[in-house]
């Protein structure tokens, strides 16, 4: 049995390779048992397309792949299946989920409100720290928005680190709780490690920043609904961005009763 050394260094691998081993110090890092680094790599497998929809998942033919026992297979596909990337049937077995931009448009909207509460708490709640942290990372990514060195993913990640503050510091740990799980044990996290799919312009960063900046001075001056409104206005752009991004690939549409703003105002040049 092989675990990684961290888990930023672990390379997902193809059904039929082994689990790797990565170098690293391990600072700061918890080793990653058997069944998640399994959940990392089958699950950006069904992401990338690997499996077609409606595939049946064998655990026998997974664990002669990745060279381990049928326990901590069965115990990533029910991880899995908690994530929404598989379903799995009593006697018949595990299938994979598309990722239809039904789905993906869905839990676009789905995050959205849940963000846009988180920031009408903090400007509710308007602590010290949380200011700080908020305005502090919406400044930092003002100043990567023309940053050449920074990449179209690290500026995602930098858009949410800045979601990430918003429910650190809302006051309440369920809604936290909830959403950091959105983000570490749903499709979410996955679909943001395939490749680039919003921040891709200099256009798209700029107007990410803007907004944030304008989520960062209304929660400082305790406007709840105009925090609120401005967090669907990132939430909703990127949805759309994404959209079109996996539309250029797909031979797919997602449907227009999904595609939802904040107010009418906020449809001006938002289809793309």
């Amino acid at each position: 049995m092989v675990l990684e050394t961290t888990e930023q260094a672990q390379t997902p691998a193809a059904p039929g390779e082994r689990i790797r081993t990565a170098t690293g110090d391990g600072r700061g890092s918890r080793l990653r048992t058997l069944p998640e680094q399994i959940v990392e790599q089958l699950g950006m497998a069904i992401v990338e397309g690997r499996y077609a929809e409606g595939e049946r998942i064998v655990e026998q033919k997974l664990s002669d792949d990745y060279g381990v026992s049928r326990g901590p297979v069965r115990d990533a596909l029910r991880a899995l299946e908690t994530r929404g990337l598989v379903r799995i049937y009593p006697r018949r077995g595990a299938y994979a989920v598309p990722l239809s931009l039904d789905l993906i448009a869905d839990m676009f909207n789905i995050r959205a409100r849940l963000l846009g509460l988180a920031a009408s708490y903090l400007a509710r709640l308007h602590p010290i720290a949380g200011l700080a942290d908020l305005k502090g990372r919406a400044e930092a990514l003002e100043r990567a928005v023309g940053d050449t060195n920074i990449d179209s993913m690290e500026f995602a990640m930098a858009n949410g680190r800045l979601g990430a503050a918003l429910y650190r510091h809302c006051g309440s740990d369920y809604l936290a709780d909830f959403l950091r799980d959105q983000g570490d044990r749903s499709i979410w996290g996955f679909i943001w490690r395939q490749r680039p799919l919003d921040f891709i312009t200099p256009e798209r960063r700029r107007e990410s920043a803007v907004i944030w900046t304008e989520v960062s001075r209304a929660v400082h001056a305790g406007e709840e609904a105009a925090a609120e409104r401005a967090v669907w206005d990132i939430m909703y752009t990127s949805r759309d961005q994404v959209i079109a991004t996996l539309s250029q690939v797909r031979s797919e549409t997602v449907s227009s009763h999904r595609v939802i703003y904040g107010s009418p105002a906020a449809t001006v040049g938002r289809q793309r």
